[in-house]
């Protein structure tokens, strides 16, 4: 296996598989995908050795705060339903504790496949630990984890309909290039 598919595995995975389930279930519902986060795919790391545990294609969709609630399982229950055993050779269902949970949470929705239900709020607060509700001060910026910035500007966003996650990820990379971070 070549080192650095994931990511395009991931897009494809989006293009063919969940683009289509979205247009058909919440045609007109704007939303965001990308692949952002955890796992070596994001840095294009990925290679054999990383490909032994749950890896495959995997995308996070990211909802309207507003409509997170009403139409979170509908779109889980048709993706589900869309999914298929594997995708491209690789595994699409892959149990692990780095998933959102199956059952609603706060704005988050898992399953046991490669596709992620979020808010914006709710995966900054899963991953990053803060809600960035406010502009932080020089001090937190700089005690923050600098590999944090990372999940955030490493990936690749696939739509973003109304921009919310490409401003979210816009100012964590204005904060790598000042603090040196590279991938």
């Amino acid at each position: 296996m070549k080192s650095g598919i994931g990511l395009s595995l991931s897009r494809r995975f989006y293009d063919q598989i969940i683009r289509p389930v979205m247009a058909e279930t919440v045609p007109k519902l704007p939303y965001a995908a990308a692949r952002i986060g955890l796992g070596s795919e994001v840095l294009g790391f990925d290679s054999a050795m990383s490909a032994d545990h749950d890896y495959g294609p995997c995308v996070q969709i990211f909802l309207p705060t507003d409509a997170f609630p009403k139409k979170a399982h509908e779109i889980m229950r048709a993706l589900d339903l869309a999914m298929p055993t594997s995708f491209e050779g690789f595994a699409v269902r892959y149990p692990t504790a780095t998933r959102p949970p199956g059952a609603a949470v706060e704005h988050m929705l898992g399953s046991d496949h490669g596709a992620e239900l979020y808010t914006v709020a709710a995966w900054r607060e899963r991953f990053l630990g803060l809600g960035f509700d406010r502009p932080l001060s020089s001090l937190e910026w700089l005690s923050y984890p600098e590999h944090l910035f990372l999940m955030v500007t490493a990936g690749a966003v696939f739509r973003d309909d109304v921009g919310t996650l490409l401003i979210f990820a816009s100012r964590f990379a204005i904060i790598q290039g000042m603090c040196g971070c590279t991938r």
